[in-house]
């Protein structure tokens, strides 16, 4: 009681067509120069993410290896293929 026979009849399908996805992006600028920046202050700086695969890109955290660099989003970032995404980096010197 309850079940159910569940049948995926393939006589009438004439082809089936799939598309693989090709997860690829890039960063833009390569590098970023903050300049001269006093000890406890923020500068920032805008860093662009393209993505030039063919399937939607998901971004759901960034991870910098330093302290004194961060970018902030809450939720994850959905980007469409041939789309781009522009993230605000942050940087706050701690020492000279």
């Amino acid at each position: 009681m309850g079940e159910e026979e569940r049948v995926f009849n393939l006589v009438d399908i004439d082809s089936i067509t799939y598309t693989e996805f090709e997860i690829n992006l890039s960063v833009e600028p390569d590098e970023i120069d903050f300049g001269e920046i006093r000890i406890g202050h923020v500068q920032n700086a805008l860093l662009t993410i393209n993505n030039i695969g063919n399937g939607e890109l998901i971004i759901s955290s960034i991870d910098l290896e330093e302290g004194i660099f961060s970018i902030f989003f809450e939720d994850s970032i959905f980007i469409a293929p041939n789309q781009s995404f522009e993230f605000t980096v942050n940087f706050t010197p701690d020492d000279v």
